[in-house]
């Protein structure tokens, strides 16, 4: 009876194995790979994340302090013997403009474009970008005056103002107001119908570049609502219809 040997399974030849080896070692680095870009992402977007929130904080800020000394300048005039006595009822046009006491200064060094004593319906001073207007500050701005002199007068027995954002002559502007009062402790009856000064810091490219710079931030500058875009850096201007941004440095580098 004839034997059939039965030979031993062929090993793998040594050029297959390094093939093996070579397609497993693919494999992991490939893997490795695909693992340290997505931690390099991950990165990238917490980093790019925490740059927006820092810039927005700083704008945000630097915006706040524009308005607190806003608010606190306005009070030095408006929280004065002098004024309640020249500006109360008929203003004094002589004291307050030619004697430079309310004057052209408050624009040119100030930079205030508007500068309004409002009694309810009638505006008793008017300076527009530093000269007088015979105007009334509803026609530059565009917002209701009543509820604004109301909330001033609110906030006078506690020598505090307040500040809205509005349009003025058609481009956006912080309104700062303030009682009219006397430097002195006073009831609420004193000022229930005391004048409301307006100063009015209009937001031109000149002074958001400053405010900017002095934040960091490049490219401060104002732009319309656009309803589809909210993914950029911004800071709304209440109702005005515009908003406050600027350029993020990461968002620039990643651009």
């Amino acid at each position: 009876m004839a034997r059939t040997a039965k030979l031993p399974p062929a090993s793998p030849t040594p050029r297959f194995q390094v093939r093996h080896l070579i397609a497993g070692f693919s494999a992991v680095f490939g893997l490795a790979c695909l693992v340290i870009l997505g931690a390099l992402f991950n990165i990238a977007s917490t980093l790019d994340q925490q740059e927006r929130q820092r810039s927005a904080f700083h704008a945000n800020q630097a915006l706040e302090q524009r308005l607190l000394a806003s608010r606190q300048f306005l009070s030095s005039y408006a929280v004065w013997d002098a004024a309640f006595e020249h500006l109360s009822g008929q203003a004094d046009w002589q004291w307050a403009y030619e004697e430079k006491n309310i004057g052209e200064s408050l624009y040119s060094a100030s930079g205030y474009e508007g500068v309004f004593v409002v009694e309810n319906d009638r505006t008793t001073y008017a300076l527009f970008k530093g000269q007088p207007s015979q105007a009334g500050a509803n026609t530059y701005i565009d917002t209701p005056l009543q509820p604004i002199i109301e909330q001033a007068r609110a906030a006078a027995v506690s020598r505090e103002q307040i500040t809205h954002f509005v349009l003025f002559n058609g481009w956006p502007a912080a309104l700062s107001a303030a009682a009219v009062r006397p430097d002195r402790e006073v009831t609420d009856s004193e000022v229930s119908q005391a004048p409301v000064m307006l100063f009015i810091d209009q937001l031109n490219e000149s002074k958001l570049a400053q405010l900017g710079h002095g934040a960091g931030l490049t490219g401060m500058h104002v732009e319309k609502e656009d309803m589809q875009d909210h993914s950029h850096l911004r800071i709304d201007l209440g109702d005005t219809g515009y908003h406050l941004t600027w350029n993020s440095p990461c968002l620039l580098y990643t651009s």
